[in-house]
């Protein structure tokens, strides 16, 4: 749970005879694994929607059966790191209906485990269908000229687009991925809480509602850079938080998954 006060569940899970069953959470306030393992048995569970804590019903749900990413497997938990996580194989989608993801300025986190071969793979993406204005706010896996990295990547109210990368990140890894953009025009994105420095953006941030996706983009009518690797967690504020409540964020992020 990310609030104690949230009543709600976490993830539904649909086992191999196509039997939806909503997860919640057990007394510590964590995934109620047991709760999947006796829904799954033997078998294979997989996520069909990833619902939002926020009470505003911005649930990330897969469109179709063959989007839907493993969380269990032949009898037995999905995990990295001994925490459950989700498998996005290259072809795995959430996505959520139209929202406003941000005012202006905003901070965002993921618990990522890195695929084999890093490329350009969205995380998580908010992008229109590359119509004017543009708007995004995205945390990508991608290779740049020298090294891969994360890379968070806004657009502003005249369509042009500004990123920031992060330090190099390895492959197969379990890693933090965070990233904030002001409304003062600066950009920043770490690795386990390390920064590769700030980059800065002209104009104002776009803030329209569109459609975010957790695996993929959404830019266009057939969706492209899929995520193939595993998800754990993924956070976002409106707002920047400023640098004490972020580290505080991390580092009570990284008590639980012990990754740095």
């Amino acid at each position: 749970k990310l609030d104690n006060s949230y009543s709600g569940n976490c993830i539904r899970v649909v086992n191999d005879s196509s039997v939806a069953l909503d997860i919640g959470f057990d007394g510590s306030g964590y995934l109620d694994t047991s709760a999947i393992a006796t829904h799954c048995g033997s078998g294979n569970g997989k996520m069909s929607i990833w619902y939002d804590q926020s009470g505003n019903s911005r649930n990330a749900l897969a469109d179709k059966s063959g989007n839907q990413p493993l969380i269990f497997s032949s009898g037995s938990m999905v995990e990295v790191n001994s925490k459950a996580a989700a498998l996005f194989d290259g072809g795995d989608r959430l996505t959520t209906m139209a929202f406003q993801a941000h005012t202006g300025s905003f901070y965002a986190m993921c618990v990522v485990q890195t695929p084999s071969s890093i490329g350009n793979e969205n995380i998580f993406s908010q992008d229109d269908a590359q119509g004017t204005p543009q708007v995004r706010t995205a945390q990508y896996l991608r290779t740049a000229s020298s090294t891969s990295s994360g890379r968070v990547v806004v657009f502003n109210t005249s369509v042009s687009n500004f990123a920031d990368p992060s330090t190099s990140v390895s492959t197969s890894d379990q890693v933090m991925l965070s990233s904030y953009a002001t409304s003062g025009g600066v950009i920043e994105s770490f690795d386990n809480s390390a920064t590769n420095g700030t980059s800065s953006y002209t104009g104002t941030l776009a803030t329209n509602n569109q459609v975010a996706a957790i695996g993929s983009n959404t830019g266009s009518v057939s969706p492209g850079a899929f995520f193939n690797g595993h998800i754990q967690e993924i956070v976002l504020w409106d707002g920047d938080q400023g640098s004490t409540t972020r580290s505080n964020i991390e580092r009570d992020v990284n008590g639980y998954y012990i990754i740095f």
